[in-house]
């Protein structure tokens, strides 16, 4: 019995090992590579926009019968000319990824 708890221990131990250090040096690369979301958001960043549109499927659907079948975002972008703007739209996203991403500092737009 003894033995078997110092193997556990001796796995717990490996696993959080594991952990550190897949998240101090692995994590970012394989969420810049696997996340659309994060790679829109660098997109933006890299375009040093001042406001960001953040979207899911409604931004680019309409109905057939509108006269104007543009997306929310150009609207947006339409009625502020002169500020650089950015449009992060991803189907099926929720408001709460977009938020992360900012509270993490993923999405950092310069004026």
């Amino acid at each position: 019995m003894k033995k078997l708890i110092y193997k556990f221990a001796i796995l717990s131990l490996l696993l959080i090992l594991m952990n550190w250090i897949y998240g101090k040096f692995l994590f970012k690369q394989d969420l810049l590579k696997h996340s659309d979301e994060v790679q829109l958001s660098w997109k933006m960043a890299e375009d040093s926009c001042e406001i960001v549109y953040t979207g899911e499927s409604s931004n680019h659907s309409f109905s057939w019968s509108d006269n104007d079948r543009r997306k929310i975002s150009d609207f947006v972008f339409d009625y502020f000319p002169d500020i650089t703007t950015g449009d992060m739209t991803k189907d099926a996203s929720h408001a709460e990824v977009y938020y992360y991403l900012i509270v993490n500092k993923l999405l950092i737009c310069q004026p």
